[in-house]
């Protein structure tokens, strides 16, 4: 396995992101393509991509994967005609660069298949999954709102060889109250990147004790290693299961995530 980071993490812009992951070790970044500056109405400016490809080559590290999130399917009808061919431009995004793996959100996936929130982001995904298997690439939808046996369900139903999974295991603590380290075998053959970040459900009975939560906040993330994901049994199950790819260590709050995110890379080395 090799360890990427995402580079807006550090809250330096795209340059500043990458050269940071470079400085800190790391082997690779994970980049939004909404951070390139491009506007996804239109036909994709491939000079302008071209040109971020050879600065991130030039600081001697790879992108793991193009982060394409723009809020999920699970909103209102009107607005996903919009979000689908949006999200083929930031795809276009990727294939310039070179990357076979784009991640987002989609939004929660009703276990209900009647459900006409499930019905609607089915239809955005067959569409979406069917333009990436066209380029050899994979959309990975991030783990997190549902539990992984109503997602692995989800995807058999689609069936689409363009789609797999962002495994994020703090996602799974947090929102669903999921066990990470049984889920992957459940998700294991859509595996294709993950994200490293740690997190508490706040909602269980007897959960990790955090000081200073928010009054009514239903989960916390906090620094990798610090919260209630067992990454040695995560990454021993990842290992077991075949995969060898990115973990992508993802920190989106704190008041200093550069530390946070070089305490995060320190500690997978010692575990992958």
């Amino acid at each position: 396995m090799k360890i990427s980071v995402m580079c807006g993490g550090f809250r330096l812009g795209l340059e500043g992101g990458v050269k940071k992951a470079r400085e800190i070790g790391a082997s690779g970044v994970q980049m939004y393509a909404g951070d390139l500056g491009l506007d996804f109405t239109r036909p994709i400016c491939a000079p302008c991509v071209r040109g971020v490809k050879e600065f991130v080559k030039s600081e001697g590290i790879e992108i793991s994967a193009v982060c394409v999130e723009l809020g999920g399917f699970a909103c209102d009808a009107e607005l996903i005609p919009e979000r689908v061919e949006k999200t083929k431009r930031m795809i276009d995004v990727a294939e310039l660069l070179e990357i076979k793996t784009v991640t987002a959100h989609i939004g929660k996936v009703p276990e209900d298949k009647t459900d006409a929130k499930y019905i609607q982001i089915k239809a955005a995904m067959t569409e979406i999954g069917t333009y990436c298997a066209d380029r050899g690439m994979v959309f990975a939808i991030e783990t997190g709102p549902e539990k992984a046996y109503i997602l692995r369900a989800f995807l058999e139903d689609v069936g689409s060889a363009g789609l797999g999974i962002n495994f994020d295991p703090a996602n799974l603590v947090m929102c669903s109250d999921d066990d990470p380290v049984a889920a992957v075998s459940i998700l294991a053959p859509w595996i294709k990147h993950c994200h490293a970040k740690d997190g508490i459900c706040l909602t269980r009975e007897v959960h990790k004790p955090w000081p200073d939560v928010k009054e009514g906040a239903k989960w916390i993330e906090v620094p990798l290693g610090m919260g209630e994901v067992d990454f040695p049994a995560w990454v021993a199950a990842l290992k077991a299961n075949g995969y060898d790819g990115y973990l992508a260590i993802e920190r989106e709050v704190g008041p200093d995530p550069a530390k946070d995110i070089k305490t995060a890379l320190d500690f997978l080395v010692t575990i992958i």
